[in-house]
C-alpha cells in the first residue's frame, strides 16, 4: 500500500546508490521538485508532479526539440507564458524511451501541452510514480526507485514517526490522504508540488477564516477564478497528531479545472510540497 511517512527528525535515512535522482527545488507558484530525465537519450528537466493524472507529459517545444515532431491538437488545454490559454492545445505522442533514476520505460505515450514556466519541459505524473514504485524523500530531496522489496524495506523500516495510508482514487486518478481541519474530515490529494490548498467549499465547512480575494488562479482549460488565503496558518490533523501550521491558498478546485463538481466523493484539497518539506516527509508510491 502507498504510504506517507512523517518521520521524527532523528530517524535514520538511507538512499540507495545508483537508483536515485536529486530533486532540485524551485519556487514557481509554490515549491516544485525538478529532476533530470532523458527522452530518447536527450536530457530534459521534468517536474515531479503527483497531482497530474498521467504517466508523463512534455511541452510542444520539448517534443519538437526531442523528436523533431509536431503534435496535433485534440482539445483546449495548457497555458502560455502570459497565463492565457495556449493555442497549441493538448495532444499525445509516443517516445522511444523515458529514463529517470536509472529506470527506463520504452514506447511510452506522453501527454503534450504547454506550461507557463521556463523551469522544466515536462511533468512526471502519478502514473509514472505508481508504475515504477517510486519513493520521494523530502528530507534528502531525492527521488528513489528501489530495486526490490528488501531495498524498499531498508529505506522505510528505520523511519520512526507516523505513517499515513494513501488511498488510490480511481475516479480522480490520484492518491488521497484523510486529514482534519477544525474537526472536519477531508480527502486531500497527495501533491508533490506547490503549497497547501483548500477547496473553497471545504474551507468554509471547516470554519477557516479567509482573506480576499487576494488574486486570481488560472486553470489549464482557461478558467480564471478568485484566489483566497487563510487569515491564519492551518493546522492539519493526520495520523494521530498535528502537522506544522501552514498558510493555505483557497479556491474552487473544480472551477479551476473546468470540471463539474461531483455530488459524492469530492476532493477537499491538496496536501502540497510545502507541507511535505516542512515535515521531512517520505512518500512511498509502491502499491
Amino acid at each position: 500500500m502507498a504510504m506517507l511517512y512523517l518521520p521524527k527528525p532523528t530517524s535514520a535515512r538511507r538512499t540507495p546508490v545508483g537508483v536515485s535522482s536529486v530533486m532540485r527545488l524551485v519556487a514557481d507558484s509554490g515549491t516544485r521538485p525538478i529532476v533530470t530525465a532523458h527522452v530518447g537519450g536527450l536530457e530534459v528537466s521534468m517536474q515531479v508532479h503527483s497531482n497530474a493524472g498521467f504517466d508523463a507529459m512534455l511541452t510542444h517545444d520539448a517534443v519538437r526539440r526531442l523528436t523533431g515532431r509536431s503534435v496535433v491538437k485534440e482539445q483546449e488545454f495548457g497555458l502560455a507564458d502570459d497565463l492565457s490559454l495556449s493555442t497549441a492545445g493538448r495532444g499525445r505522442t509516443r517516445v522511444d524511451s523515458l529514463v529517470v533514476a536509472g529506470v527506463a520505460l520504452t514506447d511510452l505515450e506522453v501527454e503534450v501541452f504547454d506550461l507557463p514556466t521556463d523551469q522544466c519541459e515536462g511533468l512526471l505524473g502519478v502514473g509514472w510514480l505508481r508504475r515504477v514504485g517510486a519513493v520521494i524523500d523530502f528530507g534528502t530531496n531525492r527521488l528513489i526507485v528501489p530495486e526490490d522489496a528488501a531495498q524498499r524495506d531498508a529505506m522505510l523500516l528505520p523511519l520512526v514517526g507516523r505513517a499515513l495510508p494513501l488511498q488510490w482514487d480511481a475516479v480522480a486518478a490520484r492518491y488521497v490522504a484523510r486529514v482534519e481541519i477544525g474537526g472536519v474530515a477531508g480527502r486531500f490529494v497527495l501533491s508533490t508540488v506547490a503549497g497547501l490548498t483548500l477547496d473553497l467549499a471545504f474551507a468554509r465547512a471547516s470554519g477557516a477564516q479567509l482573506a480576499g480575494p487576494v488574486g486570481e488562479e488560472h486553470g489549464p482549460t482557461g478558467a480564471v477564478i478568485p484566489l483566497h488565503r487563510t487569515v491564519e496558518p492551518v493546522v492539519l490533523q493526520s495520523g494521530g497528531g498535528p502537522l506544522p501550521p501552514t498558510p493555505a491558498q483557497v479556491y474552487d478546485l473544480y472551477a479551476y479545472m473546468g470540471a463539474e463538481r461531483p455530488t459524492d466523493g469530492a476532493l477537499d484539497g491538496h496536501l502540497g510540497a510545502d507541507v511535505l518539506i516542512a515535515c521531512g516527509a517520505v512518500v512511498d508510491f509502491g502499491d
